[in-house]
């Protein structure tokens, strides 16, 4: 598993990024990355699959299988299993506008779900 990193080490998107994800989900369960979209931009993102869950179905959105997302300070969503997340549907979950950066995580995330209920 290789991480592709900028020249400060800061995580970007690519096949090594998105197979590091996926193996440090299946073996801990949650890894949080410096993420950067390459124009400047730094988030600290948190990718939890499958946590235990506590609290009623239908109150809060615990289902099993879930990718759990947070972009700290921004927003946090659970995905079902699936791929391509439209980056406008990410950007509202993440309570932001639109933007390339959204465009690139939303990217990266719906890669990790491709993968990550691939295997």
């Amino acid at each position: 598993m290789t991480w592709i990193t900028d020249e400060y080490g800061i995580v970007q998107s690519g096949p090594g990024t998105v197979d590091a994800i996926v193996a440090e989900l299946r073996d801990s369960g949650s890894v949080v990355i410096g993420w950067t979209d390459g124009r400047m931009t730094l988030l600290n993102v948190l990718f939890t699959y499958d946590p235990v869950r506590e609290g009623p179905p239908a109150r809060i959105d615990n289902g099993p299988d879930k990718l759990f997302v947070s972009v700290l300070g921004r927003g946090a969503h659970a995905f079902g299993p699936g791929g391509f997340i439209h980056p406008d549907y990410f950007a509202e979950k993440m309570g932001v506008d639109g933007s390339a950066t959204w465009e690139a995580l939303a990217a990266l995330v719906s890669d990790v779900r491709a993968e990550l209920w691939a295997r």
